[in-house]
């Protein structure tokens, strides 16, 4: 498909021995096409969500959920920013 990319995100916990990551220092963000639809999926399947999905002020919808490893990862797509931020953003 032109245009379009596929990403696969997996995660794996810690092998036997293996340093545990603390979480700390470090997010990872997600766009995707439908927030919804993942947000169902993925807590759906057990996926752990730290944060539920909500419409933010800043414009997006996202979720948080956190990774075997500890890493947060914020979910999301951009929405109508609310008028108190947007006139803050260079867009």
């Amino acid at each position: 498909n032109r245009g379009k990319q596929n990403v696969e995100l997996m995660f794996q916990s810690p092998g036997e021995g293996e340093t545990v990551f603390n979480g700390h220092g470090v997010t990872i963000c997600l766009q995707v096409a439908d927030v919804d639809e993942q947000f169902k999926r993925l807590k759906k399947s057990g996926v752990p969500i730290t944060k539920e999905i909500c419409d933010n002020p800043w414009g997006d919808r996202s979720f948080i959920l956190r990774d075997p490893a500890g890493v947060p990862v914020y979910v999301f797509k951009p929405t109508e920013m609310a008028p108190e931020f947007a006139q803050y953003s260079k867009n």
